[in-house]
């Protein structure tokens, strides 16, 4: 809507500029209710000529969407003299197979979103619901975000600290273990499996880790204080051998050192200890550590307490 109506390109005398002003009011009326100042204030922002804009002008046409059939209550004590959209006549004419395609180009991009985009579209999606006719059609639409079952006021509380770089404390409710308190700072977020994670450094496990968002308990505390943390990476070098060499497949910050027909040898770099166990271990016997021998330690004692827990 903002961008459709940023008019600084056309004539002015060639625009209606009351119809340009009820399509911005209704637009903000759609959000939330709002005081005629909060009103007024957002006519401002638009790129329009605003002389003679007034306060009276936002009443005038807030009468104006009265007559185009929209039920909007009056703004007084009871209502903290703000103006509510409670109906209006408007109609989204979304089928089936539109909502289809809003699915795909929004999963085709999930990916490339920041944590504010992806709240945005939740949003939209709702709005889109609720203003639909087709019962189906609303219930799929409502089902499109991947962030829908996620706690919206403690996600913007996570991007906060992640855009502040600051180190957060958590109660995390872990499938196995149950709740526990993790002191944590955000490096990035991402998707895995639909999901959404939070990735970084741990403070309480003093390594790299991850969490699923949906697990994490609000509220959360910040800390204004900034965390040093050492750096982590490592690189390890690891051999493969028999149905190994032909299903490996290189990925970044991977080198390979030495290859033949029996046996393939690789140098793996990474901060994240865990994505390097979880890589190693997925390759079961056809797998040897070469160096350095304090990570074939921490294999080693990963293999036990896997065995320990079978």
């Amino acid at each position: 809507m903002e961008n459709i109506c940023k008019l600084s390109d056309v004539n002015p005398i060639l625009i209606n500029l009351t119809g340009v002003r009820l399509i911005v009011l209704f637009s903000f009326l759609l959000e939330a209710p709002r005081s005629a100042e909060e009103i007024y204030q957002h006519l401002q922002d638009y790129d329009y000529p605003k002389d003679g804009i007034s306060i009276d002008t936002v009443r005038n046409d807030m009468n104006s969407l009265r007559q185009a059939g929209c039920v909007i209550s009056r703004a007084d004590k009871s209502n903290g003299f703000k103006y509510k959209l409670v109906s209006h006549p408007f109609e989204l004419n979304i089928d089936m197979d539109l909502a289809k395609s809003l699915s795909k180009l929004y999963l085709k991009g999930i990916e490339s979103y920041s944590i504010k985009h992806l709240l945005y579209l939740d949003e939209l999606f709702i709005k889109l619901a609720k203003y639909t006719k087709d019962e189906d059609v609303a219930e799929y639409l409502l089902g499109i975000s991947l962030i829908k079952n996620i706690d919206k006021d403690l996600l913007k509380d996570l991007y906060n600290a992640y855009l502040k770089e600051q180190a957060i404390t958590f109660t995390y409710n872990a499938p196995n273990s149950g709740k526990q308190n993790i002191k944590f700072v955000i490096e990035y977020f991402e998707f895995r499996s639909k999901k959404l994670y939070v990735n970084g450094y741990s403070l309480t496990h003093k390594d790299k880790a991850f969490f699923l968002v949906s697990r994490i308990v609000a509220p959360i505390t910040v800390h204004l204080q900034k965390e040093v943390i050492k750096n982590l990476t490592q690189t390890v070098q690891y051999e493969l051998t028999n149905s190994a060499i032909s299903n490996y497949c290189q990925i970044e910050k991977e080198k390979i050192v030495e290859q033949d027909k029996k046996h393939l040898i690789v140098e793996l770099t990474s901060d994240n200890e865990f994505k390097i166990i979880q890589r190693l271990l997925a390759y079961g016997a056809n797998c040897k550590i070469i160096s350095p021998n304090s990570f074939k330690e921490k294999m080693i004692e990963t293999l036990k307490s896997m065995e320990q827990a079978y």
